[in-house]
């Protein structure tokens, strides 16, 4: 049975970075989207540059791709070399109200700033509340977990 995950992360130490990997490559988990906070455009390629080794195609979203402040570790530069900034993201809470449903597992090393905004867009939109609070519901159940993908 595959898990449907939606996946938000930062890259400020390499472990996001590497589950995103776990998950891309994970042959039980079917990744539909990740977001990431702040959302820099060197954070946007990094993500786009691993989504891309693995011929996957989907949405990647953003809190603040306008954000100054470098947000990649030396370390991802190191074990990867110099990867490209990239402006290909939307905005973050837009990406998880699109992607997350009642299906949905939103699994997240990052602060809950693109939950925050989808949160916030939902209580402007009949219908999508619910399914946000379906969505949390399920992050709740996840944590803590015995993780046995």
């Amino acid at each position: 049975m595959m898990i449907d995950v939606v996946w938000n992360m930062e890259t400020g130490d390499p472990d996001d970075f590497l589950t995103l990997l776990f998950l891309i490559g994970h042959p039980k988990v079917n990744l539909k989207a990740v977001t990431v906070t702040p959302g820099t455009p060197d954070q946007i390629g990094l993500v786009r540059h691993a989504l891309k080794w693995f011929d996957l195609n989907i949405p990647v979203g953003a809190y603040n791709i306008e954000h100054e402040k470098q947000c990649v570790s030396r370390w991802h530069y190191k074990a990867y070399g110099n990867i490209s900034p990239s402006y290909d993201a939307e905005a973050g809470g837009k990406v998880l109200l699109e992607c997350c449903d009642e299906n949905t597992t939103l699994i997240t090393g990052a602060p809950l700033k693109n939950l925050g905004v989808a949160i916030s867009l939902a209580s402007v939109r009949d219908g999508d509340t619910f399914k946000l609070l379906t969505v949390l519901i399920r992050i709740s159940r996840f944590i803590p977990c015995s993780c046995s993908i």
